[in-house]
């Protein structure tokens, strides 16, 4: 079974949010688009790894079919969104007001219940 690996960069230098193209560890850079959009042919830049916070696809959806990434706020209808993180191996979530930070595993059936209400950088909507 493969699974579909990709990242997206939070660029603090410029407070921006980036498709990641590739990533050399070697030079501690990522080769990153505006554009996320597959197939879009858009001007690329460059971004040390110092100066950017990396973000993994979780490999799953929300019910409007956007990809779901570590930092995404997800809701549900409710006034609280939950925050997406990687923790103990595996993609999780919390509720932000939980006082105990007590974390539920990420699963395809959360995912399809729930939208994108932003992320830990932004507050619009990441596809």
């Amino acid at each position: 079974m493969s699974r579909e690996i990709k990242f997206r960069v939070w660029d603090k230098r410029n407070s921006k949010m980036w498709r990641v193209l590739s990533i050399d560890f070697h030079f501690g850079t990522v080769m990153c688009t505006d554009s996320f959009i597959e197939g879009e042919q858009r001007p690329c830049v460059k971004i040390k790894l110092s100066e950017c916070e990396l973000m993994e696809f979780t490999g799953l959806h929300d019910k409007f079919g956007f990809g779901i990434y570590e930092g995404d706020h997800l809701a549900n209808g409710e006034f609280i969104p939950w925050t997406v993180q990687f923790n103990d191996g595996g993609f999780s979530f919390y509720n932000q007001i939980d006082p105990n930070r007590s974390w539920s595993p990420l699963c395809h059936g959360d995912a399809i219940t729930r939208e994108i209400v932003g992320n830990i950088y932004e507050r619009g909507v990441i596809e």
